[in-house]
């Protein structure tokens, strides 16, 4: 192509907004293949993979057109879907990404997302599911308050019923006054719904009383033992 007709093209480009051929200059030593694929193993591939929930984020392949996007929605905490409030309740499993897999990330992509030796690559580990039920659990489904007429541990909680983008928290009072926070969750998607499981199961005596509070009709469901 001529001179005179690629800046014909770049015109166009600039004036119509439309992207432009041009690779980003890489300013950043942080790769795909040395950091991000490893947090990405860590955090997004059980639902990012072929067949999986979301489009696939094992190779570079795959992430270099989302790069952007996925930059935006970790910086503002929507990915990795995770529904309990931090802070209120320790559950396991949490994918939540930390504070320098976050930055990592955004350093990766604001200094040209580059790929690094592919033949380096380690293969993903897609984990299944950690948490099991164990052998005798009961379920307890609640919508308003229930007291507890003998001893329990907590080990899991589930939201069975809620309005989508909803709000709901659950705490439970033992006899002696002292709150046990159990599950508070806000905005939250029903199509992530999940048993969230406790990194240390609560231990709620006889006479506890556990309460729903929500705006709507809401349901969960304890897993007892």
């Amino acid at each position: 192509m001529h001179l005179k007709s690629l800046l014909v093209v770049g015109l166009a480009s600039v004036l119509l907004g439309l992207p432009a051929r041009a690779h980003l200059a890489i300013t950043t030593n942080i790769t795909f293949e040395r950091q991000i694929s490893r947090i990405f193993s860590r955090r997004c591939i059980s639902c990012h993979r072929p067949g999986g929930a979301a489009f696939s984020m094992l190779s570079y392949q795959d992430v270099r057109p989302w790069a952007k996007i996925i930059e935006r929605e970790v910086l503002a905490r929507r990915m990795p879907p995770w529904g309990p409030v931090k802070g209120f309740a320790e559950f396991r499993d949490d994918p939540s990404l930390t504070a320098e897999e976050i930055e990592q990330i955004s350093r990766w992509v604001e200094g040209g997302a580059p790929d690094g030796d592919s033949r380096k690559l380690l293969a993903p580990v897609i984990s299944g599911e950690s948490a099991k039920l164990p052998p005798r659990a009961r379920k307890l489904e609640i919508e308003d308050r229930v007291v507890m007429n003998r001893g329990v541990d907590v080990i899991a909680i589930l939201p069975v019923s809620l309005p989508e983008r909803g709000t709901v928290m659950v705490t439970a009072t033992r006899p002696d006054g002292s709150v046990e926070p159990l599950l508070w969750v806000d905005s939250f998607r029903m199509g992530f719904a999940q048993p969230f499981w406790y990194r240390r199961p609560p231990h709620l005596p006889s006479g506890s009383r556990i309460e729903v509070v929500a705006p709507s009709t809401s349901r969960v469901t304890l897993f007892l033992k």
